[in-house]
């Protein structure tokens, strides 16, 4: 699902360019006829302003919002997990997520469960499986642009608003300039202390720079 100002994309029709729209994304990776069937209740519930789900190559699914967030533009970012929706999380994002300034920027939320809480808590390196969404708070701006400032307060706002809710977060979702112990939330404390013993077993002489995705210590 995703919060914003509807994209100039070919696909939107021109009135729609800019105007504020929640715009929900969905992938079934099955037979044709199931996902229709899936998506029935979607789509009986509300009349969309436009309707663009049909079949498509994944590769085209995934790459279908990817001119909205070109190569050299500035973004500014923060994510958590979240629990299941209520009525208090709804009105902390339902408060925060249009009042961004510049249109580019956006809020993202994914539904999780499914797949993922199917696996033991620990069994891998991903985290917080037991979440049921996760949230990204996107700042984008093009060079020249004055959002900057703006749209880094917007977000950092939104994130703080939402700290009662938060349950972990997905590593590759934290931002440049995290606390270092969101890595350590990423993972869980077990996952996160038998990371850091496996790298130092496994690669004893390499060095490697530090990066958001490494716990911090590990060279």
């Amino acid at each position: 699902m995703r919060f914003g100002a509807a994209p100039p994309l070919p696909v939107i029709p021109e009135d729609l360019h800019w105007r504020p729209v929640v715009m929900v994304g969905t992938c079934y990776a099955g037979p044709i006829e199931d996902g229709e069937q899936v998506l029935r209740p979607l789509r009986a519930s509300r009349t969309p302003l436009l309707d663009l789900v049909g079949p498509t190559p994944y590769v085209g699914f995934q790459s279908a919002l990817d001119s909205t967030v070109v190569h050299g533009w500035n973004y500014y970012w923060k994510s958590t997990h979240l629990p299941e929706l209520r009525d208090d999380l709804i009105d902390v994002i339902a408060e925060h997520a249009f009042s961004c300034s510049s249109p580019r920027s956006y809020v993202a939320m994914f539904h999780l469960k499914g797949a993922v809480s199917r696996v033991a808590e620990g069994g891998t390196a991903f985290g917080n499986r037991q979440a049921s969404h996760a949230i990204t708070l996107d700042g984008v701006w093009r060079p020249g642009e004055d959002f900057g400032d703006r749209d880094t307060a917007w977000t950092r706002e939104f994130f703080a608003a939402l700290g009662r809710f938060r349950e972990g977060v997905y590593v590759n979702f934290l931002g440049g300039d995290e606390d270092p112990d969101r890595v350590r939330e990423a993972y869980g404390d077990s996952v996160y202390d038998r990371l850091a013993g496996r790298e130092d077993h496994v690669r004893p002489r390499q060095r490697l720079p530090p990066q958001p995705e490494h716990p911090p210590g590990i060279e």
